[in-house]
């Protein structure tokens, strides 16, 4: 028997939009699929949702089966708090991960981590934008079987970003690593590690801080050594003294691959407290924070090394940003008197006026008729100048941001839409040019506050058909949409964005003894306008060691780390600002200065020290904080250290709620050169159709971000 089972979810308008798929129900079996879909920011852990079982009629839902009501609460979810990443691991071990959790005490991190384990195989979603909300999808010891759907569901995320984290077992190859025929081999076809062994202490700086190993090889995978040469898309990530590779990281798309080469899930390195998760897991997830155990931060207590201050905390919200960007003020303000205006006079004619010329006549009688005829009247008026206007200039307004990975094929969009709607009824919106994308119906945070529509309808989406387009209740107003979209952008006005100059391809420039002084080569504004508040950074080689542990009067060894290598950036960055980088303007590279003024960790960073913002974002503070967003967990992590007998320093922190999509920061563990830049009143840079015509006339801001690898080299 074919049936429909939904997810009812309101959207921020009021309408119920019905997510569901077609399931085969057989007797006395159990059959299960996935539903997922957008919920509302305001929603709660006792917000009810509907699960309905309808049977399947002419290709349709029909008749109602069975029903259940939910909460998250009634089935016992795990609250993920909006200022909070997530992580889930594949298997029984969180293998070091724990140090990222939340601190019951005052935050040490940037953000702490709720970390999901025990998941198997059968546990994963088969769709790819279902593993959006995750920082990263770590496979531990769970056995890798999935279905074909997930399979796919996995590659098409990490293709859009997603970062898929693998830890080798010593025992067996249940990935088949060098062969064609394995789990994901599509992705691991080129990693084909050897096994080896080395001594525990050679994994200082690699899984923790030594003190006082014991004596003992542990078996790791080797993937080659340092000073080979790689292909451009792998990255030799972690690598002991001698150079043996035990951490390769693959780059697909716009997403990697990272395999780690030594079994975090062995007993005897649990045991030791290893992996430590600042040293291990801040270099393959892009991190610098330290993370503290709940045992250091009591004896930082005990030792008043412990600062109590409070933080001053930066909110980094992007849907609040987006809502104020693609909110289309000026067109509603101009239809605001004839509103006030038609209101106005609808209260007077049908009310004093009507019962004044009803008494005239010695006809009151006839008030409730007058009344309802001028109801009629009106609303007839009404949607007549409605349907016929048409003075909206712009009737679409965006907030994109455009991706490109050099070497990549095309190009990453991540948008949110507003746009206006000029009929009563349905009309379907499209996002064209990938059919792999999602166009979703986006509720800002501030919907909350307003009214519901009176005509609440019901929307039906089958999760089992491309989710590039959506029919959308029309009501002569503005809908709002967020999308994720893979192509490559050809209009005008984007062009191709950024590009390397012919023959001056960007490079670094190394003395003799090979270390680095700075850039060389150029690149071009190709794009058909200029950008602004140009920002570069160069991501140096140069790797600092995590930061080490504490000695005290007597030199003994504490279990803090020092006050001085606190939150170590990974890699040696450096960073400079243009405020305008014009259209065909060429920007060469050398004239970039690396000197300690440009250092990325310099305390005068336009990163640090924003504060508290409430009300309306200025440009130039949107445009900060999408930077802030882009390289979220690399900025400059709170103080929580100070010197006894005195009061800790002021601080801050800045605290995302959402926007982890845009976080560029894993790439700060390996040499590129990123460049952001803002393109403004830019047309939005994919194609939209509204009730089968393009969109021609649209409007809004576009953050280009163009990452360029540079070769490793020890």
């Amino acid at each position: 028997m074919t049936a429909w089972v939904q997810w009812e979810v309101p959207d921020g308008d009021g309408d119920m939009v019905l997510w569901g798929r077609q399931i085969t129900l057989a007797p006395q079996s159990t059959t299960s699929t996935w539903l997922h879909a957008p919920t509302r920011t305001w929603d709660r852990n006792d917000t009810v949702w509907t699960i309905r079982l309808r049977s399947w009629e002419d290709n349709e839902p029909g008749a109602e089966l069975q029903a259940i009501r939910f909460s998250p609460a009634s089935t016992g979810a795990q609250i993920v708090e909006a200022t909070e990443g997530r992580i889930a691991v594949l298997g029984n071990r969180r293998v070091g991960l724990s140090g990222f959790l939340p601190s019951s005490s005052i935050e040490p991190k940037q953000e702490a981590t709720k970390v999901v384990s025990g998941l198997t195989g059968s546990d994963l979603p088969d769709s790819w934008q279902s593993y959006l909300s995750l920082d990263a999808l770590v496979w531990a010891d769970a056995t890798p079987e999935f279905s074909y759907r997930q399979s796919e569901a996995l590659k098409n995320w990490i293709n859009r970003g997603g970062h898929l984290v693998i830890t080798l077992s010593m025992i067996g190859n249940p990935w088949s690593l060098g062969t064609q025929n394995g789990p994901l081999a599509a992705l691991l076809v080129n990693v084909n590690p050897t096994l080896d062994q080395a001594p525990l202490s050679s994994m200082h700086n690699v899984l923790g801080r030594n003190t006082q190993w014991p004596k003992l090889d542990i078996p790791i995978h080797v993937f080659g050594n340092v000073r080979d040469r790689w292909a451009s898309d792998f990255t030799p990530l972690i690598w002991l003294e001698d150079g043996r590779v035990v951490a390769v990281q693959q780059t697909i798309g716009f997403g990697a691959v990272t395999v780690i080469g030594i079994d975090l899930t062995n007993g005897k390195l649990t045991s030791l407290g290893l992996p430590e998760a600042d040293v291990l897991w801040n270099r393959v997830l892009g991190r610098r924070s330290d993370t503290p155990t709940q045992n250091t931060i009591q004896k930082l207590k005990a030792a008043d090394r412990w600062s109590d201050t409070v933080y001053s905390e930066n909110v980094l919200s992007l849907g609040n940003m987006a809502a104020q960007e693609i909110a289309m003020s000026t067109t509603a303000g101009g239809r605001l008197g004839t509103v006030f205006i038609l209101i106005i006079s609808y209260w007077l004619v049908g009310c004093p006026l009507g019962y004044y010329l009803l008494g005239r006549k010695k006809k009151q009688r006839w008030s409730w008729l007058w009344f309802a005829c001028t109801a009629c009247i009106f609303t007839l008026g009404t949607w007549l100048m409605a349907a016929t206007t048409s003075d909206v200039r712009n009737t679409l307004r965006h907030v994109t941001v455009v991706d490109h990975v050099y070497g990549s094929m095309g190009q990453r969009a991540i948008g949110w839409f507003s746009v206006f709607l000029p009929s009563f009824g349905r009309e379907e919106v499209e996002l064209l040019g990938d059919q792999q994308a999602v166009l979703l119906p986006w509720s800002p945070p501030a919907l909350s506050m307003t009214p519901l529509f009176i005509d609440r309808r019901e929307i039906i989406v089958n999760l089992d058909h491309p989710l590039d387009s959506f029919d959308q209740p029309s009501r002569a107003t503005t809908a709002n949409f967020s999308y994720q979209w893979l192509g490559s952008i050809e209009d005008d006005f984007h062009s191709s964005l950024i590009r390397v100059t012919p023959n001056d391809e960007p490079r670094v420039q190394s003395e003799d003894d090979g270390s680095q002084t700075g850039l060389a080569g150029s690149i071009v504004n190709r794009s058909g306008a200029t950008f602004h508040n140009v920002t570069i950074i160069w991501i140096s080689n140069g790797r600092n060691n995590p930061p080490q542990l504490d000695r005290n009067e007597s030199n003994k060894l504490m279990p803090w780390v020092r006050e001085s290598e606190s939150g170590n950036l990974l890699n040696r960055a450096f960073v400079w600002r243009q405020t305008k980088w014009e259209s065909e303007e060429i920007l060469p590279l050398d004239q970039l200065i690396a000197d300690p003024e440009s250092s990325f960790s310099n305390p005068k960073s336009r990163y640090q020290l924003n504060p508290w913002h409430t009300g309306r974002y200025s440009v130039a503070e949107m445009r900060t904080r999408m930077e802030m967003l882009s390289l979220y967990s690399h900025l400059a992590p709170p103080w929580y250290q100070k010197q006894p007998n005195q009061k800790g320093p002021k601080t801050f922190r800045s605290v995302r709620y959402d926007g982890r999509s845009l976080d560029l920061s894993w790439w700060f563990g390996r040499p590129c050169i990123i460049v952001m830049g803002f393109l403004q009143n830019s047309p939005i840079p994919v194609p939209i159709r509204v009730d089968g015509k393009i969109v021609e006339d649209s409007e809004g801001v576009t953050f280009v971000r163009w990452v360029y690898p540079l070769e490793q080299t020890p």
